[in-house]
């Protein structure tokens, strides 16, 4: 990180910046060096932390697909009622010719 701040002449902090937000899998290798260079040691996420992270993070987006699927058949329900109301076609036929 040092050898890239002083090839690019800007600042060791946003070199580090940039490579947590644009490199997150080098993230790990920072903190190692890091933690070899001051007494304290960088907090790491254990990893029962991560997997709740991640059932939360499944349970969430279960429930945004959910949602969409509900959405989708009031939509479609929707349309039927507009089509049988109006006695117009609103959905696309397909086969039709472009």
């Amino acid at each position: 990180m040092n050898r890239i701040s002083e090839e690019l002449s800007i600042s060791k902090s946003a070199v580090h910046r940039w490579i947590t937000k644009f490199a997150p899998e080098y993230q790990y290798i920072l903190l190692s060096n890091m933690s070899r260079k001051s007494k304290e040691q960088p907090k790491i996420v254990s990893q029962d932390d991560e997997v709740q992270a991640l059932q939360a993070e499944i349970k969430r987006l279960q429930k945004q697909l959910e949602m969409a699927e509900i959405r989708a058949e009031v939509y479609d329900k929707m349309i039927d009622i507009a089509e049988a109301t109006f006695n117009i076609p609103i959905r696309k036929k397909s086969g039709t010719k472009q």
